[in-house]
């Protein structure tokens, strides 16, 4: 049997897996035991995104290459080469387009269907993470040279640039609605800035550390964050302020997700675990601690919440299946 037909044979016993757990599983922490990984990056996975349709997983690494996984198919749709070395990879809504920032200095934009190269956004230093808008218009890059840089998706001209943050930007985010971009950098700091005319709204402080994360709420009323300080913060969009921390991570909190139905927060850190939380009460819910043999970079949900994926230093994603909630 040849790579490919094993590859195919293997992705279809996990999905068939995936089918069997979601027919009933019950476990006191309600999170599972069971996974399954995917392997073939020859360096770190430093970040991966469900495409919003549901069909795709994104991954992207230091082995200089973007992964494009056919999740019907179980096929390997692309692997996109890079120049240097993959740091963030995002989807755009309508899953057509998948953009890459990267130590070339660059946010890459890939058709996805056709594998070709759509635009090449430039920074003067490596681009350390990218975000579409909720319509698909733009896409936000941060990155070293301490800008957030606004592109025209159709043209891959520049249509602003955020300033103010006097180091590295980590995290770029937009909220549900596409009004407010939230930047998160290595000054310890969190900007939230108005996307249609640029204006600073708010600068939210409380980290003692770098910010590395940061996403909105589904419903765009809280904005988290995490960092080199071990503390994930929530912030309360209306007033500004922090309103809570979920504290539990023993080193850098690199990522965080909530679910699509906003009532689990995910963060995984440097710590090598993957942790759960009540995105309520913000009491932690249960923890993967063994899975990952170095630190956790990146989580993400699939569009249905039923599937969390997890990547990081030591080269896997893994991939976990949850029951269907309430």
């Amino acid at each position: 049997m040849d790579q490919q037909k094993i590859k195919r044979y293997q992705f279809f016993v996990v999905m068939f897996s995936f089918w069997l757990i979601s027919l009933g599983f019950s476990e006191a922490s309600d999170f599972l035991k069971d996974k399954t990984s995917l392997e073939g990056h020859s360096d770190i996975i430093r970040s991966l995104a469900f495409s919003p349709d549901g069909t795709m997983l994104a991954t992207g690494s230091y082995d200089k290459t973007v992964r494009i996984w056919d999740l019907k198919s179980g096929r390997l749709r692309f692997s996109l080469g890079h120049p240097n070395l993959v740091r963030a990879v995002a989807f755009s809504p309508d899953s057509k387009l998948v953009a890459a920032g990267n130590y070339a200095k660059t946010a890459d934009i890939w058709d996805v269907e056709t594998g070709k190269k759509k635009s090449v956004l430039g920074h003067s230093k490596l681009v350390r993470t990218v975000a579409f808008s909720p319509d698909g218009t733009l896409l936000a890059s941060g990155s070293s040279d301490r800008k957030v840089r606004l592109w025209n998706v159709r043209t891959g001209r520049e249509k602003k640039a955020f300033l103010g943050h006097t180091r590295a930007i980590n995290a770029v985010v937009f909220s549900p609605d596409g009004s407010i971009l939230a930047s998160g950098s290595t000054d310890k700091s969190i900007r939230l800035w108005e996307v249609e005319t640029g204006a600073l709204i708010a600068i939210l402080k409380g980290h003692t550390e770098r910010v590395l994360s940061l996403v909105f709420s589904p419903d765009g009323m809280t904005l988290a964050s995490g960092g080199g300080d071990k503390i994930i913060r929530l912030w309360d969009l209306k007033t500004s302020q922090e309103k809570g921390q979920l504290i539990g991570h023993r080193d850098a909190v690199n990522t965080i997700q909530y679910s699509p139905d906003g009532k689990l927060i995910v963060s995984g850190g440097d710590d090598q675990t993957v942790r759960f939380w009540d995105a309520l009460t913000g009491v932690e819910k249960g923890a993967l601690n063994k899975d990952h043999s170095l630190y956790v970079s990146s989580v993400a949900f699939s569009p249905d919440g039923q599937i969390l994926a997890s990547g990081g230093g030591d080269r896997k994603v893994w991939l976990y299946a949850f029951p269907k909630r309430p």
